[in-house]
């Protein structure tokens, strides 16, 4: 029993590779976690908000919607619009903290129809563990390489009190 504490111990302090993400402890926390918002968030206690926006200069988000835990932690934040050439769509996720944990990504080039679906899992303290990128036809490249920090929601709630500047 020990020495099982002590090689789980290990594998936890351990990096996130591409060769140990799937299995790797926190990765696997973090997707216990996604899954735990997903079952949960049909709760009567939790409350859900959508909302479609026009779009505007400065504005490019044309809907978003959240998932609100009992206490009102908004624990699943979606959204999509387009912006600069490139539509997006994210579902992100919050431990019972608020803390983002998981980022879900697909980016679309509207031009020449490259997408690539991004996957970003988070630690405890908002620092990236691991990334996954599929390119699912960007050949040529065209989309970055990583999540992009602009559609990075780490903080949903003062996000959603903002108001839409399209008026």
């Amino acid at each position: 029993m020990t020495m099982f504490l002590l090689l789980t111990s290990l594998a936890a302090a351990s990096d996130v590779t591409p060769q140990n993400w799937q299995t790797h402890p926190e990765i696997t926390e973090i997707r216990i976690l996604r899954k735990t918002v997903e079952k949960e968030s049909a709760h009567p206690t939790w409350r859900t908000t959508k909302e479609n926006l026009a779009t505007c200069v400065g504005q490019y988000v044309k809907k978003r919607a959240t998932a609100q835990d009992q206490k009102g932690t908004i624990r699943r934040y979606k959204a999509e619009g387009s912006q600069e050439g490139i539509a997006f769509w994210t579902t992100q996720y919050y431990d019972n903290d608020g803390k983002l944990r998981f980022v879900h990504l697909k980016l679309t080039h509207t031009e020449s129809d490259a997408t690539a679906n991004y996957t970003s899992f988070l630690d405890v303290h908002g620092d990236r563990l691991f990334e996954h990128v599929q390119r699912i036809t960007d050949d040529e490249k065209l989309l970055p390489s990583g999540v992009p920090e602009k559609y990075i929601m780490a903080r949903p709630d003062q996000i959603m009190a903002n108001k839409s500047p399209c008026g």
